[in-house]
């Protein structure tokens, strides 16, 4: 999977892009927030992968960014839940 990491060296003028770890960070946040849940199969298998080769390798080699995901997925959570929420 390529995120920001993969080609932040072509970035020329940084000016209004965000750093390639918040790029990355993004990307990741955006795919646990859209596991998809109408096919329990696929969902446990999207999980599964995640798992593997995403949340274990990041808590083994900087459990800070693993942090710093945790916050920004749960912001976005926080986020879409007021989005949904009836107006009062």
């Amino acid at each position: 999977m390529l995120t920001p990491i993969d080609w932040a060296h072509t970035i020329v003028d940084p000016t209004g892009v965000v750093t390639p770890l918040t790029g990355f960070l993004n990307v990741i946040s955006n795919l646990l927030l859209t596991i998809p849940n109408n096919d329990l199969e696929r969902a446990r298998a999207v999980r599964d992968w995640i798992d593997a080769e995403v949340l274990a390798p990041l808590e083994r080699v900087s459990s800070e960014t693993l942090d710093e995901l945790t916050r920004m997925t749960i912001t976005r959570l926080r986020g879409l839940v007021n989005d949904y929420a009836p107006e009062h």
